[in-house]
């Protein structure tokens, strides 16, 4: 095996100069797309959050009043906008600057942080599509769920008692009214709490606070409480109805809490809450549906950026192996140069000379 050949050289050289175009190419796709999914995250995501809020505001206002909607600001030609571009494209700039000026540092920068690039969106992608995937499955349950503890329905009843004992719920507990309106057993307890003007010491009710040696006057509250014992108390006590107790040598027990034993005659409604969970059961399915359409976009975006990372990882990485093995001083092919010659003119001969020959320079 001999030194290359003259036409290894210039394929050599060929390929080299190509692999650095697509280095070039990749790199400057890269950076406007980056720059495109950037602007238009942050576009797509201002306004959902913007018209999401507003809705909110307009059902519960309690819970985000006029000021929270003005801390949302549009997206703009700032500081911090030039910053984020700036970080975006300082990748591609590595692997355009690197391809051109045959800068190792450069591209062994650009195929690095591509590669890691591409590996963490492609963990965001999937994160996202399974999000998207249990969101889907989830949605019908959770406005099934928030319908059926809407409290406004209680709210519309005569009197304050009879209001408190429906946000109270049944089937968990014995109501005082037979209105045929009552929460599930489902619901949350975090609609009624004890009135200010209760003079009584609620602490003092086993109803309440689980005691040693007292037991919650209401039967229906101690079974449902038993039952979830072999559930560790988890779900009751996420509901806010009963709580695990450490009782000398037994098990733990689930007690009732929270609740007195008689709350139409103690509490009252907590508007904030009322208010808030009605506005959650009407804005559930337009909340879902505005966030999967972000998560959407997101996922559009991300697709493209991992193809490209990975097309930006494997051609750098070939490239610097190339310029590590020396060709990065590749010119234009080198061929054995041969010197011209000039053929002067034929001069016709003076009478008696001999014939004159050609002279070649």
């Amino acid at each position: 095996a001999g030194a290359p050949t003259v036409s290894q050289e210039s394929a050599d050289g060929s390929d080299f100069q190509i692999l650095r175009r697509r280095v070039i190419y990749v790199a400057l796709v890269l950076g406007g797309l980056r720059v495109i999914s950037h602007v238009a995250a942050s576009y797509v995501g201002y306004h959902e959050v913007q018209e999401s809020l507003e809705e909110i505001h307009r059902m519960a206002p309690a819970f985000v009043p006029r000021k929270a909607l003005l801390l949302v600001q549009p997206p703009g030609i700032n500081m911090q906008f030039v910053l984020n571009v700036l970080m975006h494209l300082a990748v591609p700039a590595c692997g355009y600057f690197g391809a051109r000026q045959s800068n190792k540092q450069l591209l062994c920068c650009f195929c690095g942080c591509s590669g890691c690039a591409s590996v963490m969106i492609t963990l965001a992608l999937g994160t996202s599509l399974a999000l998207q995937g249990g969101l889907g499955m989830l949605e019908p349950t959770l406005e099934d769920w928030l319908q059926l503890c809407d409290p406004s329905p209680c709210m519309s009843l005569e009197t304050n008692a009879q209001k408190v004992d429906c946000l109270a719920g049944e089937g968990w507990r014995t109501p005082a009214y037979d209105s045929g309106v009552h929460l599930a057993s489902d619901c949350p307890q975090v609609f009624v709490r004890v009135a200010d003007t209760v003079d009584v010491a609620v602490e003092d009710e086993a109803c309440v606070y689980p005691k040693m040696g007292e037991q919650c006057g209401d039967p229906l509250r101690r079974a449902y409480c038993a039952s979830m014992q072999d559930q560790g108390c988890g779900a009751a006590n996420a509901l806010a109805k009963c709580v695990p107790v450490e009782v000398e040598g037994k098990p733990l027990a689930c007690e009732p809490v929270g609740l007195p034993l008689k709350p139409e005659e103690m509490c009252q409604p907590i508007e904030k809450n009322v208010q808030g969970f009605a506005a959650a059961a009407k804005l559930a399915p337009e909340l879902i549906g505005r966030i999967e359409w972000m998560m959407k976009v997101n996922c559009f975006l991300m697709l493209p950026m991992v193809v490209l990372s990975c097309l930006a990882t494997y051609w750098g990485a070939t490239l610097y192996s190339k310029m590590d093995a020396g060709y990065a001083t590749v010119g234009e092919p080198s061929f054995a140069r041969t010197q011209m010659s000039h053929v002067q003119p034929v001069q016709a001969p003076a009478h008696g000379d001999a014939a004159a020959k050609p002279t070649i320079e």
